[in-house]
């Protein structure tokens, strides 16, 4: 048998009068009518469900992770990354407050362990000597750096750090004069861990200041380097001497 060319055969398909149209015609419109009622449909009934997730689609905390994740989370407990902010208590503090001394430029400041609290005999902001509570330790390794909380909602970072390999105190500018009123003194704006530091040590950071009050509010949801944790630019750390 003769084979027909493909426009040939294609004519054999096409519609023979009105009524073929008609039905070509409707099912042109039908499909996609279909397909579109049924999408909204669908919609409809997942829409209470969808807003129930982007509610909470912002942060989820680490125990919901740590369910389907227990052997990375025991790795991750062990890391730097656990380690790298934490409150001050006798598991965390490395550096040695059992009355050690640590002088620079005239001003002695001694490290202490008192009534449970680790205590910074140092220089405060108007270079008046007094005690000051370690609210927090701030990394592991090469050094540990120890947080002050000071008026305005701040965290101070000492800038006495304590060598966890050589162990001892070293200053972390010790070619450059820091005195009270310096923006490199412990207490001056370029040690605050609000600003500085607080996005790249803790998860969900907000800052949270009012530049009007020229205060902070800051919280976390996670204190250390978690599971939701992102990736920000690091200032270069110092190195131990």
């Amino acid at each position: 048998m003769a084979r027909r060319s493909k426009r040939e055969a294609g004519r054999g398909t096409e519609p023979r009068g009105l009524e073929d149209a008609g039905r070509t015609s409707s099912a042109r419109w039908l499909r996609p009518a279909l397909l579109f009622g049924g999408l909204a449909v669908s919609m409809a009934l997942a829409w209470p469900w969808l807003r129930r997730q982007d509610t909470h689609a912002e942060y989820v905390r680490n125990a919901v992770c740590i369910e389907c994740h227990e052997a990375a989370a025991k790795d991750w407990a062990a890391s730097h990354h656990y380690q790298a902010m934490a409150p001050a208590n006798d598991a965390t503090v490395l550096g040695d407050f059992s009355g050690t001394e640590f002088a620079r430029d005239g001003v002695v400041s001694r490290f202490l362990h008192r009534d449970g609290k680790f205590v910074v005999h140092a220089d405060g902001s108007d270079g008046t000597l007094a005690d000051f509570d370690v609210a927090y330790t701030f990394g592991v390794r090469p050094l540990q750096q120890y947080l002050i909380a000071q008026p305005g909602g701040r965290l101070q970072g000492l800038t006495i750090a304590w060598d966890t390999e050589r162990r001892r105190w070293f200053h972390l500018y010790p070619d450059e004069k820091t005195p009270p009123g310096d923006v490199l003194h412990w207490t001056g704006r370029y040690q605050s861990w609000n600003a500085m530091c607080a996005p790249c040590h803790s998860t969900n950071l907000q800052k949270n200041y009012d530049a009007r009050a020229d205060r902070y509010v800051t919280t976390w949801s996670e204190i250390n380097v978690s599971c939701q944790s992102t990736t920000h630019s690091h200032r270069p750390r110092p190195t131990t001497p």
